[in-house]
């Protein structure tokens, strides 16, 4: 990751600040060859600077950055490696022009930084109304350097408020320039290509140059942070909904972000916007695929179908390139009364940089009311006290039955919210056993229910009820096909139990044994 240009920091310097130090002796035209009297003046020991000449004989340029090197790592009596103690070094030995050089660049840019945060303080109120995008101004931020991922990711998760995006943005930005002013400049040039924000951006520069700061050219900072030929893309998801339970959901992807949302809403007016994104390409002429997980295969995405308009889901570069937008489309619908919960699918984002995962968030129609009221569950205790005088649930019969049965409980059972819920009411599973289901898209239909069969059988080996819990959770499904899968599998068990232990009964009725 490039980082900002760099500044003579007015802290410890630390090995991370190497190329800084390196960089300012260059500017201040110190002589290489005098690398190790300068090395004895910061502090270091004479046997250390002998075994860096020992080392590199003859090369005084890579001398120099081993000495300021064990300097930066505080080796030997060296205390506290400061631009202070550096340019006292040099004054030493009698470099007088590059420790005046030195201590100019410092004091320069200690009145530069008290300058820079008070141009940022002056705009902050006014950006804080009218910075029009955010998210893409926080990814360029991002790629130059002055922001890290987690501080994007914030901003990208306030999609809903442009308000809330803009203070992360601000707020984050400031203590950017509190540690290294030229953070702001960085800022300002990208303000300065933000159509809707270049007004504010010249401001900026002008009050920012009428102290005395000169702002590097677009190409240099560019060069400098590795950024030259980079194209920044953005990315924008919306929703048509066609009919209740149905939806048109799509991702435009332009150059310009302003003009992306303006299409949108002069051509789609009723269309919801989603999630932005703002990437590059990762190659020339380059594609963006979104690569779509299976539908439904997670329980909360029962009921859900999600069909798209176009295979492969790609959006080409040259094609937005020529164009002002280039878009992928897909069909989502949820059954009525099928469909109970809320869909949150991933969608990766691949071909791109950075590599990232959109969502789709839709929430299910209404349910039609029953035609009559449900049945009240039945508790656990009622269910231990209906077996009290039969056959109850032993702990090697209910795995067993479980084991030899999972065929047809994998054909007959369908793993719904409804299911996942009622397990987790009656015990037989944990809630992060659910919500480890809800959140795993990698896994088949038949992995997926062989994991939660294996679940429920070390619960059943666990102790004996749960097989009858397991069962009372079928019957909660309101299901011919799974009540009369439970009545079967319980009239498996009880005949493995009758058959082992035929004398196991008190005036003619089979005794429940607690496991």
């Amino acid at each position: 990751m490039a980082s900002c240009s760099p500044s003579v920091s007015l802290q410890t310097l630390s090995i991370d600040d190497l190329n800084d130090v390196l960089q300012l002796l260059k500017d201040c035209d110190f002589p290489d060859k005098e690398w190790m009297t300068l090395g004895l003046n910061l502090g270091l020991t004479k046997n250390t600077l002998d075994s860096i000449e020992a080392n590199h004989p003859r090369d005084v340029h890579r001398c120099l950055v081993e000495c300021l090197s064990k300097w930066l790592k505080k080796a030997d009596k060296v205390i506290s490696p400061t631009h202070e103690t550096l340019s006292t070094a040099a004054r030493s030995i009698m470099e007088i022009a590059v420790a005046e050089k030195i201590s100019e660049r410092k004091d320069q840019e200690k009145i530069n930084h008290v300058l820079a945060l008070s141009i940022f303080d002056s705009y902050y109120s006014k950006l804080l109304q009218t910075l029009s995008d955010p998210a893409t101004m926080a990814y360029k931020l991002h790629k130059e350097g002055v922001f890290e991922r987690e501080v994007l990711e914030r901003i990208e998760s306030e999609s809903s408020s442009i308000s809330k995006q803009r203070e992360i943005l601000l707020d984050s930005l400031k203590e950017k320039v509190v540690a290294q002013y030229t953070c702001l400049e960085t800022f300002i040039i990208s303000l300065c290509k933000f159509t809707d924000d270049t007004k504010e951006g010249l401001a900026m520069k002008k009050d920012y140059e009428a102290n005395g700061i000169k702002i590097q050219s677009e190409r240099q900072l560019e060069e400098n942070q590795g950024l030259k030929g980079s194209v920044l893309y953005n990315g924008i998801l919306y929703h048509q909904q066609k009919e209740v339970g149905c939806w048109e959901t799509t991702l435009a992807v332009g150059k310009d972000a302003n003009a992306l949302i303006q299409h949108i809403k002069s051509t789609f007016p009723h269309a919801e916007q989603d999630t932005s994104i703002s990437f590059t390409f990762t190659q020339p002429n380059g594609i963006l695929e979104l690569k779509l997980s299976p539908v439904g295969r997670v329980p909360c995405e029962y009921g859900w179908r999600l069909d798209p308009k176009q295979e492969p889901m790609q959006v080409l570069q040259s094609f937005v390139d020529n164009a002002l937008m280039g878009s992928c489309s897909m069909s989502v619908s949820a059954k009525p009364g099928v469909a109970t919960e809320p869909i949150r699918h991933p969608i990766k984002l691949l071909g791109i940089e950075p590599e990232t995962t959109i969502y789709i968030n839709r929430q299910p129609p209404p349910s039609p009311s029953p035609a009559a009221p449900l049945e009240k569950k039945i508790s656990n205790e009622s269910i231990l006290a209906m077996h009290k005088y039969e056959i109850g649930g032993c702990s090697d019969y209910g795995s067993q039955v479980i084991a030899e049965e999972s065929d047809r409980i994998k054909k007959n059972l369908k793993l719904t919210p409804k299911l996942m819920q009622s397990l987790v009411e009656r015990e037989v599973i944990k809630e992060e056993i659910r919500d480890f289901f809800n959140e795993t898209y990698d896994m088949t239909d038949n992995e997926r229910m062989n994991m939660l069969l294996s679940f429920v059988k070390a619960a059943v080996k666990n102790d004996g009820d749960n097989f009858l819990f397991f069962l009372e959770a079928m019957r909660d499904q309101d299901s011919a096909k799974a009540n009369e899968l439970a009545d079967d599998l319980k009239e498996f068990h009880d005949d493995m139990y009758r058959n082992d232990l035929p004398n196991a009964f008190v005036d003619g009725k089979f005794v429940y044994l607690d496991y």
